[in-house]
Order: structure tokens, then C-alpha cells, then sequence
């Protein structure tokens, strides 16, 4: 049908290479992280770990050398390793304990204000880094250079591998890259010479697409070098970044191991939705079309699921032996409890051979909860390392929410263009199949009732953007369109009246009700549909490009195909633009249905307290659903009859919290969950007082000494912090009545108090 084209016009696709058995994933949709596999073990690991046979952690008493004031010094490169810069542009590596700088990786109003640093276990000793974001940023951080990198990380002293046949490089990384593409030549490589440094041979090991990845997406990269490595006496090897001109790349944590004998690698999935998507039959080459994996939501109303039809798994031998009787798994649980599962047998998969395979079984979610399908392969010996074994897929069936991802969870933000220039109206779209609303009713006169969009304003990044909500500039619309096969146009169904953001709207979620009429609300045909959140309000951004505001976005989750898209404005998806904005924004539908959820439901509250009082703020986490506790401590839940492990999450309060965790069976009736988060609260090892207590906003910090001051709301967003010395009194601008939370600390002991503000 002609609207896959319209919507498929301007996206850029990822490819994979796979060997060719079953099926061949060609193309994928470019997204801004790859996609997270949850690991869960299957059963008992049997013994420790493979040898270590060579590890680095780049700390300091080696490499501070190699770097002064925040410039490079090559020649502080301890023995044995030595940093160059092919390109004579004097771009080298260096080592350091914060992250990278630049006005397109540290943005907002300073570009050499650092972003965090690489999340390994030994960063607070230093780990080494590239810069090239910074490199190519003026010191007035207005402007963009475009000059490429040739850098490498150099160890010359030479590795003895002549006894190990088989070898794995494990090394922490975070990595994000602009502004070409990914070749032969091009990216981030690990190389090797076993000639004294006179051929090397190159792998890609960067993550992501360009333009992709989390700004603080940080991750352990695990790679099979036994062919460029094993058996070798004399092996060098560098980290060498090439062709691309902006963002970072830093490294820490380096090892070379001898892997497990028998290990199979979980390396992605796909579950196909609604249809078994296979281009085989046509073609007889596999999957040719980049709509075959359509992958679902991770929200769903319990009226609008459907069901799955297929499940494909890409998984790799991680193993130093060949792996025989392998059959790939698909198992189903709802709430935790066993529901479905399905199995195919694939044969045998060679050393360091990767490949794909699909596993057939149709499988219908029966009502509300959470689900989970985990993938994971057996083969006729026991796999010795199952911490990569398994990769999932979690989604909810709730009572009215569908969105793409888990959008209460953010770990990025985007806009509809985040690198090119916004035009007012363009926004966010996101495709849905609607199914006959008779195959969810009784059948007689049943109907959807579309209600709203919900979505998460970020605190915003830059003052421009700010003021731009300020002077009430910055709009939005949402927007409801209906795919016409006859006309094979998008037809607007619904739209919202305009809202205007308000300064009180940023870190937090915001609700737009569609503007209702007794009728165009009521959505009686089924069909392919479209929500769109339009944009309104531009800025000038330092590049001179208009820009307009940012919204949260979850990249950690894989998402269905279509599932956000840019939609410009006066022609919904007719002309679909890049996806620059990514493919996790947190966009969700609300909508209700004309017949009452089937099964019978109870109420089901927990109620909160800490220290012997009421506790506002705190996540309680049910069957995949999240509810805040109100200002008695409460938090409500319909749930049928069933057992449901439940979290109350008070992170906020310091790393140090866990969350309470528990089980609840429902039978028959409604009841009252207590739980007591006094046993997870930070210990007030600083003695210290605020007053007064409730205030209006300006109260005052006795506490002895030097101290931190950090003032929280209850989702855990600082709203102020400074540093003190003795008593102080603070001023909170801008903020609303509510609770928040005082944490001071002083050396290595933290205090944390309760502040209420009226």
C-alpha cells in the first residue's frame, strides 16, 4: 500500500550482515540506541569465569601524563604505549576522570561545562578519551568545525598469544559519532599487528548508528578476536577513531580473556506483531522488505491487543568450540507466572559464527498484566556463561495508555529536528493498527473514545528554550489522523485545542485532552491511525538554526517499526522527513473503550509511610504499571484476581535506597498493602536543621562545617544546590507547594530531611 511509502520516504535504515539460514534481517530502522537486552539467567552457572589473560584499567599514576590543563600530552604516554594523530590536526587522545566537552556533546549554555564520565567500575581513577566534539568546537562554542580524526591509542609493547588459540577483548566504552557514515575505512576500530606494526587489520567496534546512542549511554563491549589474535607471539593493537569529526569516544577497563568453551551470545530479537512478516515465499531470500519486523508496543489498552505471530532471535557462538543441537526457545510469562512458550531446533552453529532464526507459535495476551517474551538457545552442552544468554521484551496491558516504550522511564530527550532546522507545526507521529472493536466488546455498537496525549517536557537545556516557554511562545497540538485506502491519504479524525507550555510544565509530564465534540471522539472504524504531537515556537540555536523545545525519550528500549516518525506540518506523514528526532520519544495515547474491562476488578492501595508518616512521591510498581503515592501516602491499583509482585521505589533519597519488594494475591476483594520505607532511608549520619519547616519557600541550613546543600523534588530533580559553610539561609524560586527534600553532605557523610513548602 502506497502509505508504507509516504511513511517510509526519508528514513534511514541500519544494515546487518548475517550468515543465511531462516531468515535474513536486511534492513532496520535507524534508532538512537541499540536496542537493551534484559539478561535473566535460565539456570545455575557452573563454574567462574574464563582466564584473564592481559588486563589495563588506564589509571591515573600511569596516564595523568598525557594530559594537562585539558589539553593532550602525547608524550606523557607511560612505556609501551604511545598515542598518535595521523591527521597532523594535533588531535590526540588523553586521559581524564570527567567526560567529554563540546558544544554538541556537552550541550546547553556552556560547551566546556563536561558531560558525566564513562560509567566503568574503575572511572574514579581515570580513563582514556577522545575528544573530537571538542576539537571541532570554537572557544566561543558558537560555530561548527569539521575537521576528521585519525587518533589511536597505541599499546606496542606486544602481547604473547601463541598459547591460546581462541581469545575475547572485553573493554568498557561509550560512544557516539557524527557527522558521515559508517565504512570500510570509517569509524571506531580495534586493530591489530602481528608484523612489528607494519599491516594491521581493522574491526568495527563502535555502537549505535551515527548520530545514535544515549549522551550517557555508557556500555561493556565484548569481541571474538580469535581470528585476528590467536596463536600469535607478537600482537599489537590500538584503539583508532577515523573519518568522523564530532561527538566522543572513551575507553577504560580493558581485558583479553579465554573464553568459556560452550557459550551462546543473545545479540537482538524481533516479535512480530499481528502478522508473521516473512519475504521468503516471494523472493526466496529471506526477509526483503523493511516493513518484516513490526515489533510491538510496550503499552497497550487491554482492547486493542492483538496477537503475535512469529519471534526471531540473532545469536552468535561465543564459544571456542563449535555448538551442536542448538534450538532456539521463546518462553511467555505473565506477572512472572510461566503463560506460553514455543521452540525450533536449528542445528549446528560454527565458532564465532553468528546467525538468525525464527520460532513460530501464536501467542494472545488474555487480559491486564505485565508480559515478558524472553528469547534465549540450548545446545547439546551446557552453555558456561548465561549472563548473555537471554534477551527480552517486556509490555504492559493496562487499562487506557498505548505508547511505544515505557514512557514514564526517560533516559534522553529530543525534539522533531535536533540537528537541522525546526519548522512550526512539525511533530512527533506515531502508527497504530486499531483493530474492529467488536473483537474486544460484546459486538453491539461497540467503539474507541480517544481522550488525550501525554507526553514528558524535559527541564530544557538552554536559556533560549526557557524563555521561550516564558513568554509563552511555545505551543503544542495533538492530533489524531486516519489512513484513507481509497484515497490513500491521511484524513485528520481529531485535534486538540492549542496549549501553551508554562514554566511550571518543564520536568514533569504534560497532559493536551483532545478538543471533543459528541462525536468526533468516537472512533467506530478500524484502520491504521496515526497520533501526532505538533510543535510550535522556534529559537535560534548558535548555529543559527530554529529550534524549538525538547521532550523526554527512552532509547533503551527497542521499539516497533513507525513507532515515532516526523510528521510536517500540513501533511501528517504524506512527506515524512528524517527521523532525527529518534525512535523512543515518549509519546502516549490515552483512550477508553465503550464496554467495561471483562473481568472483575478490585481495589487494590498501598498505603506509604516513612518515619511514621504519610510519604508522597514514592513509586509503587505493579504488573508493570506505576503510581505515585499522593499526599497520604497512597497509591491505587485496580487489579483482577491473581498474585503480583510489586516494588515502592524512594530512590530520591540517596544511592544508598533499595526498594522494597513484595507479593500481593488478590482473591475476590479489595484491601490495603502497608509498607514502611523507614528501613531504606539514608542514615542522617550529618547533624543538621532546617527551619522553618513547613515554609513558604525560604527557610534555613544550620549544619557545621563545609557542606553540599541539595534541595530534590519528589521525582528526584534538583531544584537547587549550593555550597555552605555553617548556617545559611536559602531562597527557592519558581517552585511549587509540595514536598521536597533536603540532603547535605559534608565529606563522605550525607543527611537527608523532609521540607515542606506552601
Amino acid at each position: 500500500m502506497r502509505k508504507f511509502t509516504l511513511l517510509l520516504a526519508m528514513i534511514a535504515f541500519v544494515s546487518f550482515s548475517f550468515a543465511q539460514k531462516g531468515f535474513v534481517p536486511k534492513e532496520q530502522t535507524l534508532r538512537k540506541a541499540d536496542p537493551v537486552q534484559k539478561v535473566e539467567k535460565k539456570q545455575v552457572q557452573e563454574k567462574s569465569p574464563g582466564d584473564v589473560l592481559w588486563e589495563h584499567d588506564f589509571n591515573g599514576d600511569l596516564w595523568s601524563g598525557t594530559s594537562e590543563d585539558g589539553l593532550p600530552v602525547p608524550s606523557g604516554a607511560p612505556e609501551g604505549w604511545a598515542l598518535t594523530d595521523a591527521s597532523g590536526n594535533g588531535y590526540y587522545w588523553r586521559w581524564d576522570t570527567v567526560g567529554p566537552r563540546g558544544n554538541f556533546t556537552s550541550p546547553g549554555d556552556d560547551c566546556h561545562e563536561p558531560e558525566d564520565p564513562i560509567d566503568s567500575e574503575t572511572a574514579d581513577n581515570g580513563f582514556m578519551m577522545l575528544e573530537a566534539n571538542y576539537y571541532n568546537t570554537p572557544f566561543d562554542c558558537n560555530g561548527i568545525l569539521e575537521d576528521a580524526m585519525d587518533a589511536a591509542v597505541v599499546y606496542e609493547a606486544g602481547l604473547d598469544f601463541s598459547n591460546n588459540p581462541s581469545v575475547h577483548l572485553i573493554y568498557m566504552q561509550w560512544n557516539r559519532f557524527c557527522c558521515g557514515g559508517y565504512t570500510e575505512d570509517v569509524g571506531a576500530f580495534f586493530e591489530v599487528s602481528t608484523d612489528g606494526g607494519t599491516t594491521w587489520v581493522s574491526k568495527h567496534v563502535e555502537f549505535g548508528a551515527i548520530n545514535a546512542g544515549d549522551l550517557n549511554d555508557s556500555e561493556e563491549t565484548k569481541v571474538d578476536i580469535s581470528a585476528m589474535v590467536g596463536g600469535e607471539a607478537n600482537v599489537q593493537f590500538r584503539f583508532r577513531l577515523v573519518g568522523e569529526s564530532h561527538y566522543h569516544w572513551e575507553i577504560d577497563d580493558l581485558r583479553f580473556v579465554e573464553p568459556w568453551l560452550h557459550d551462546i551470545l543473545a545479540v537482538d530479537y524481533w516479535n512480530n506483531y499481528i502478522e508473521d512478516y516473512d519475504g521468503s515465499a516471494e523472493t526466496g531470500t529471506g526477509y526483503e522488505d523493511e516493513n518484516d519486523f513490526v515489533e510491538g508496543y510496550y503499552n497497550y489498552p487491554w482492547f486493542m491487543i492483538q496477537k503475535f505471530a512469529s519471534y526471531a532471535f540473532d545469536f552468535a557462538n561465543n564459544g571456542s568450540v563449535d555448538q551442536t543441537g542448538v534450538t532456539h526457545h521463546v518462553d511467555i510469562t505473565k506477572n512472572g507466572a510461566p503463560f506460553a512458550s514455543f521452540e525450533s531446533e536449528y542445528g549446528s552453529l560454527p565458532m564465532g559464527a553468528e546467525d538468525t532464526t525464527k520460532t513460530m507459535g501464536e501467542f494472545m495476551p488474555d487480559g491486564k498484566g505485565h508480559y515478558t517474551i524472553s528469547h534465549y538457545a540450548t545446545a547439546d552442552e551446557q552453555d558456561q556463561d548465561l549472563s548473555n544468554s537471554t534477551i527480552e521484551r517486556d509490555f504492559v496491558v493496562g487499562s487506557n495508555i498505548l505508547s511505544a516504550v515505557d514512557y514514564k522511564n526517560r533516559n534522553g530527550r529530543c525534539m522533531p529536528s535536533n540537528w537541522n532546522s525546526h519548522v512550526d507545526g512539525r511533530g512527533f507521529g506515531t502508527e497504530f493498527e486499531l483493530p474492529e472493536a467488536s473483537e474486544h466488546g460484546d459486538g453491539t455498537a461497540d467503539y474507541y473514545i480517544v481522550e488525550g496525549l501525554e507526553f514528558y517536557l524535559t527541564a530544557q537545556e538552554s536559556a533560549d528554550q526557557l524563555a521561550l516557554i516564558e513568554n509563552g511562545e511555545a505551543s503544542m497540538y495533538a492530533e489524531l489522523y486516519r489512513f484513507d485506502e481509497t484515497s490513500e491519504e491521511w484524513v485528520l479524525v481529531i485535534s486538540s485545542d492549542e496549549y501553551t507550555l508554562q514554566i511550571s510544565d518543564t520536568a514533569s509530564f504534560v497532559y493536551i485532552p483532545y478538543a471533543t465534540d459528541g462525536s468526533s471522539e468516537y472512533l467506530t472504524e478500524s484502520g491504521t491511525y496515526m497520533t501526532n504531537l505538533a510543535f510550535y515556537g522556534l529559537w535560534m540555536d548558535p548555529y543559527d538554526r530554529e529550534q524549538s523545545v525538547y521532550v523526554g525519550e527512552n532509547t533503551l528500549q527497542k521499539v516497533a517499526y513507525g513507532a515515532t516518525m516526523l510528521v510536517p506540518p500540513g501533511a501528517p506523514a504524506a512527506d515524512v522527513s528524517n527521523p532525527s528526532g529518534g525512535a523512543g520519544a515518549c509519546i502516549a495515547l490515552h483512550m477508553s473503550f465503550s464496554d467495561a474491562y471483562p473481568e472483575t476488578e478490585y481495589e487494590t492501595t498501598f498505603s506509604v509511610t516513612a518515619n511514621g508518616a504519610a510519604y508522597e512521591g514514592a513509586t509503587v510498581k505493579v504488573a508493570g504499571i506505576e503510581v505515585d503515592t499522593d499526599a497520604d501516602g497512597n497509591a491505587g491499583f485496580m487489579l483482577e484476581d491473581g498474585v503480583y509482585s510489586y516494588t515502592v521505589d524512594a530512590e530520591i533519597l540517596g544511592e544508598d535506597t533499595e526498594p522494597v519488594e513484595g507479593e500481593v494475591t488478590v482473591s475476590g476483594a479489595g484491601q490495603t498493602i502497608p509498607v514502611n520505607l523507614t528501613s531504606i532511608f539514608t542514615v542522617n549520619t550529618v547533624d543538621f536543621n532546617i527551619y522553618p519547616n513547613p515554609s513558604n519557600g525560604v527557610f534555613n541550613v544550620d549544619v557545621d562545617g563545609n557542606a553540599t546543600v541539595t534541595v530534590m523534588n519528589v521525582a528526584g530533580q534538583v531544584v537547587d544546590r549550593r555550597t555552605i559553610n555553617g548556617s545559611q539561609t536559602i531562597t527557592l524560586d519558581n517552585v511549587n507547594a509540595g514536598v521536597y527534600f533536603v540532603r547535605v553532605q559534608v565529606g563522605e557523610d550525607v543527611g537527608t530531611k523532609q521540607l515542606i513548602i506552601r
